[in-house]
C-alpha cells in the first residue's frame, strides 16, 4: 500500500466560536517520491566514497560545485510548511550542475545552459523524458529571471538527481581513464 502525500501538519482545527472545521493545507505536498526502497546499499556507499575522494581538498577556488550542492541539500532538508525553500534548493542544485558542467567542459561560460544540459542528458540518461515545465524553469534560472516561475519539490528532486547522475558519470569516467 502506497502512502498518500501528507498535505497538512495537524489532525484537525476547529473555530472556537462557530465550531466549524478549518482546513489548512500545503499545496503541493511536502513529499518527494524518491522511488522504492531507498535505503543506501553498500554500492551506494562505495559510489559516495569515490565522489568524496575526488573533492579538491586544499583548492578552495575549485569548491564551487560542491558548495552549491551542499547548500541545495541544506535548503531541501529545511523546507517545511513554515519556510518553503523549493526555489533556493532548486537554484543551488542548478548552480552546482552548471559549475560541474563547466568544470568538465560540457558547458562554456556564457553559453545557454539548456542545450548543453539536453546534450548531457541524451548521453547519460537518454530514457529521461522532460516535462514541458522543467525546461522553462531551467531557462528562467539560466537567465536569472524567476518571474512567473513555480518550483515544486518534484522539480527540486529532478535537478538533484541530474546533479547526482552527472557527477557520478564524470567522476567515474575520469577515474576509469586513470
Amino acid at each position: 500500500m502506497a502512502l498518500q502525500p501528507r498535505r497538512s501538519y495537524y489532525e484537525s482545527v476547529e473555530d472556537a466560536e462557530t465550531k466549524g472545521r478549518i482546513e489548512i493545507k500545503r499545496n503541493p505536498s511536502l513529499r518527494v517520491d524518491w522511488g522504492g526502497n531507498r535505503v543506501l546499499s553498500e554500492e551506494d556507499m562505495r559510489r559516495t566514497a569515490r565522489c568524496f575522494v575526488s573533492f579538491p581538498l586544499l583548492e578552495r577556488d575549485k569548491h564551487k560545485p560542491y558548495d552549491y550542492y551542499t547548500a541545495g541539500l541544506t535548503f531541501l532538508s529545511i523546507n517545511d510548511v513554515h519556510w518553503q525553500c523549493e526555489v533556493q534548493a532548486f537554484g543551488n542544485f542548478f548552480e552546482s550542475l552548471r559549475a560541474m558542467m563547466e568544470k568538465f567542459g560540457d558547458l562554456q561560460a556564457g553559453e545557454p545552459f539548456l542545450p548543453a544540459l539536453r546534450k548531457v542528458i541524451a548521453e547519460m540518461i537518454p530514457e529521461l523524458s522532460n516535462t514541458e515545465k522543467f525546461p522553462d524553469i531551467i531557462v528562467a534560472f539560466d537567465k536569472n529571471d524567476l518571474s512567473g516561475v513555480t518550483v515544486t519539490l518534484s522539480e527540486v528532486a529532478m535537478i538533484k538527481i541530474l546533479c547526482d547522475t552527472y557527477y557520478q558519470h564524470r567522476i567515474f569516467k575520469r577515474a576509469a581513464s586513470c
